[in-house]
């Protein structure tokens, strides 16, 4: 102790030693195997990890999208405080308009969509559906449904005799949650270093 307060090369690192639980890739590596050569659950395991995958993307999507609202909206809020400070012209000062103003080029005066050479039906060629597909929110990859256990609830699975399935989705989510918390600790990890020194 007398050694590290009086050398001022000393320095102490501490970190936890924490033994790393069982990862989702594991838990699907051994799902697999267990899954045989054949059956009505093989493939079930990498079905499960995709559907987490997805929802994982989901979650990531939907925050990058509140964010970029949030920001959008103090943007937008602050464009208007500076509107309100801008002062608006006064009636001693009329907008005028000359006739350089209004001048139409030759050729411009109508939209070519009325020239009769093209047809008048054009709109028709618009698939309305799918356009109103693509405008309808619920269709977005946020709230995308995922086929998976945890859609139907465990009481549906049980009933029409899923229940292994079910518990594959459970171990998987136990992996997801494992990966999770290992990157938290990993985080806090950096965070708990000690350095001792003389100052």
């Amino acid at each position: 102790m007398a050694n590290r307060q009086h050398n001022v090369a000393a320095m102490d690192i501490f970190a936890p030693l924490i033994k790393k639980a069982t990862s989702k890739s594991d838990l699907q590596h051994d799902l697999a195997h267990k899954e045989g050569p054949s059956g009505i659950i093989q493939g079930t395991s990498s079905w499960f990890s995709n559907g987490i995958s997805i929802y994982e993307a989901q979650v990531e999507l939907a925050a990058a999208l509140d964010v970029r609202i949030d920001n959008f909206q103090c943007a937008a809020d602050h464009f208007l405080v500076q509107d309100l400070l801008i002062p608006e012209a006064t009636v001693d000062e009329p907008m005028t308009v000359t006739e350089q103003d209004a001048v139409i080029e030759e050729g411009e005066e109508y939209d070519n969509v009325f020239d009769p050479t093209i047809d008048g039906l054009w709109e028709d060629d618009y698939d309305y559906k799918a356009i109103q597909a693509q405008s309808d929110s619920t269709n977005g990859p946020v709230d995308a449904e995922k086929c998976l256990p945890s859609t139907l609830g465990a009481a549906q699975c049980l009933q029409h005799g899923l229940k292994r399935i079910l518990e594959q989705e459970i171990e998987l989510r136990q992996g997801q949650a494992n990966d999770i918390l290992n990157q938290i600790c990993i985080s806090l990890g950096h965070k708990p270093f000690l350095y001792q020194t003389e100052i």
